[in-house]
């Protein structure tokens, strides 16, 4: 398992049970410990490995954008007729 990139303060049953109810409830977090005890409880109904069943990729070839902007060149063209010359 990962180190934590957070310290997060140790919270107690009774903390994670308002925590939990705040939720449900739709309150936002009243601090950051409380936002990420909230990453952390929700981290843990997240499987580790999604696995897809029976899909094509093939079948999202007609969804990809085939619309590529042609971007601005930044000098790059300047560049190269100069060292031509």
């Amino acid at each position: 398992m990962m180190s934590a990139a957070l310290h997060v303060e140790d919270a107690g049953a009774s903390d994670l049970q308002l925590i939990r109810r705040r939720m449900r409830q739709g309150l936002p977090p009243q601090n950051v410990q409380e936002y990420l005890w909230r990453v952390r409880l929700e981290a843990e109904g997240i499987p580790d490995v999604v696995v897809a069943r029976d899909v094509n990729p093939r079948q999202f070839d007609a969804q990809q954008a085939s619309n590529i902007p042609k971007l601005q060149s930044f000098g790059l063209e300047a560049t190269a007729s100069t060292k031509a010359s």
